[in-house]
């Protein structure tokens, strides 16, 4: 199941866009039927809020993850966390890397998903794995390689 919540920000296309997004990205990777994922796109004063609040980082961000690691909600769904992404951010990063707003938005959505599914990029070799990984969801979504 996915959830998706919207500030004005943002208009219901976008919002669809991330669910097929989501569906898409969940149907190349190990996913089973009963996972569950909650998405927020918001803007940069409420994502800076809750950087501030579960990262100590006082600053603006494209996406955060926060992993429920499986746990088991009421309904008996995995829990696979939340994704919060600012449009803000988004539109600024893809006018300065000369993206697809829409390719941007899929990216740090996969990059997002791939968090809660365990992915991290703190290290150089994990960082690649990441990647590969991204490029490859995004490929078979019809999106370009963002890294180049």
């Amino acid at each position: 199941m996915i959830d998706i919540s919207l500030t004005d920000d943002w208009s219901k296309e976008e919002s669809l866009l991330v669910k097929n997004i989501l569906i898409g990205a969940l149907d190349n990777l190990e996913n089973q039927d009963n996972e569950e994922i909650s998405v927020l796109l918001t803007n940069d004063y409420e994502i800076r809020k809750l950087n501030k609040k579960y990262r100590n980082v006082n600053k603006t961000t494209n996406v955060l993850s926060f992993p429920m690691n499986n746990k088991i909600n009421n309904l008996g769904n995995k829990m696979l966390g939340d994704i919060v992404i600012s449009k803000d951010t988004l539109l600024k990063e893809s006018k300065e890397k000369k993206k697809d707003l829409d390719a941007y938005i899929a990216h740090m959505i996969v990059h997002g998903l791939l968090h809660l599914k365990g992915y991290e990029h703190q290290e150089k070799a994990d960082a690649e794995i990441m990647e590969n990984r991204e490029i490859m969801i995004l490929k078979r979504l019809g999106f370009p390689n963002p890294y180049i």
